[in-house]
């Protein structure tokens, strides 16, 4: 008798219970902050039908974080399955997605595996979405459903959730700062051109950025100036200070009491979480003048604060020091005006009583150190052809009784009429030319005519 054997195949069908995943965490914080932020995470952990031919892993997210970000960072967020189990070479079944709240394929099985175990998955944050977008701190999370539809003899479909949480660590980055140097080189400066000189504040912040300044000292300290110079003793209140730029913070006076640079609510959280404010500080001419005529060196400490400026801060306040020093150098002018004075003999009373001309602004100076005036005439003697008047009898002396200014004989030589003057900056001198009575008899019995001689002026720095 023939015996026939038959064999039944029992295709069995396992329908799969959801299984709660791990929850990953991307942490940004200031030493990733312009960098890739990435964390690989043993997701869930899957059974033989997902190493089967066929088999897929799928991932969305249910919604966008929360709480909201405007712009959305669901796809700045990208997953790649890196390993099933001990099989870490998935080839080309494995694909990096950005995430979405619409089904993404990570993984196509192309060939049956021959073990299951935990799936790990790659979440990161590119450097480049890193550097265009602004994190601020905070923590936001998302809830995740990975789906495994079976492959071949694997009818059943498992659904894995899981939490994904970004967390955005409270941090301001605040170095310590170049201290800023203002010199003043030109004389225009003190008359109508503003001083003005700067800094950069480079920061890097999660929360709103305050920032603040005071001095360290209510006057500059003097130095370099000149033999005897003695110290002005210059309030720092003549130097303003204000962030222009990109957000204008108020304008204010230094002084030893912190003063905020930025804005009300502070600077807002920038794209890439870096920003260089400059710190603009400027002396108008008049505050200079008052306060910077001498040639030196004025320092003072400047103290930096970066605060948190949110409505609960979250941050501890950075305290940084730097200094402001302005540079006045040694310059000096001496201008002439009204470049003819005349002296006339017209009638009697003239050779009788002498004659004399006053000029009201006959010089003006400047200097940022202390100085002398000198005159002489180009000769000996004023002439008009060959006709010739010793320059001797013509007495220079102050137009305005300025008790400054000596009254000298005019001469070939150079002779001081101002002497050891302080720094100023456009004194105005007034002059008075002169013969007088006693001098008369120098003119008398000459030739009608102009006689003339070139008067020059000089100033030389003590």
């Amino acid at each position: 008798m023939n015996r026939k054997r038959f064999s039944v195949l029992l295709l069995c069908c396992f329908f799969l219970p959801a299984v709660r995943a791990q929850n990953p965490t991307l942490i940004i914080n200031s030493d990733n902050i312009s960098g890739e932020v990435s964390t690989s995470n043993a997701s869930f952990t899957a059974n033989s039908c997902l190493l089967a031919l066929g088999a897929k892993i799928q991932v969305q997210a249910n919604a966008d974080f929360s709480p909201a970000l405007n712009p959305s960072i669901l796809s700045k967020i990208k997953l790649l399955v890196t390993a099933i189990g001990p099989n870490i070479s998935l080839g080309g079944s494995a694909t990096e997605q950005p995430l979405s709240t619409s089904s993404q394929p990570l993984y196509s099985a192309l060939l049956t595996l021959l073990s299951s175990g935990g799936v790990t998955i790659r979440y990161r944050i590119p450097q480049t979405e890193m550097v265009h977008y602004a994190w601020k701190a905070g923590t936001y999370t998302t809830n995740l459903s990975f789906t495994t539809p079976g492959g071949t003899l694997c009818l059943g479909t498992s659904t894995y959730p899981a939490s994904l949480s970004v967390v955005v660590t409270p941090f301001i980055n605040f170095p310590v700062p170049s201290g800023p140097t203002l010199t003043v080189n030109d004389l225009n400066y003190f008359r109508t051109a503003t001083l003005s000189g700067s800094t950069i504040l480079p920061s890097v912040y999660t929360v709103p950025l305050g920032l603040r300044v005071k001095t360290g000292a209510a006057n500059f300290a003097y130095s370099d100036g000149y033999p005897g110079a003695t110290n002005p003793n210059t309030g720092t209140d003549q130097v303003s200070a204000k962030i222009p730029a990109p957000v204008p913070g108020p304008a204010i006076a230094l002084n030893t009491t912190y003063q905020d640079l930025s804005p009300a609510g502070g600077f807002a959280v920038p794209e890439g979480n870096t920003q260089n404010n400059t710190v603009s500080y400027t002396i108008s001419p008049a505050n200079l003048k008052a306060g910077f005529i001498q040639k030196g060196t004025y320092t003072v400490p400047l103290y930096f604060e970066a605060f948190d400026a949110g409505t609960v801060p979250q941050v501890s306040t950075i305290a940084q020091p730097s200094a402001l020093t302005v540079n006045v150098e040694d310059m000096g002018e001496l201008l002439v005006h009204n470049n003819e004075a005349s002296l006339s003999f017209s009638d009697i009373n003239d050779y009788t009583n002498g004659v004399s001309t006053s000029i009201a602004n006959a010089l003006t100076i400047s200097k940022t150190t202390p100085y002398d005036v000198y005159v002489r005439s180009s000769s000996p003697s004023l002439a008009s052809g060959s006709n010739t008047i010793p320059v001797g009898c013509i007495a220079i002396g102050p137009g305005n009784g300025d008790p400054s200014v000596s009254t000298i004989s005019l001469s070939a030589v150079s002779q001081k009429i101002i002497s050891a003057a302080a720094p100023v900056i456009d004194r105005q001198v007034a002059l008075q030319y002169s013969i007088g009575p006693d001098k008369v008899e120098q003119v008398l019995g000459k030739p009608p005519g102009t006689y003339t001689t070139t008067v020059t002026y000089s100033f030389v720095a003590l």
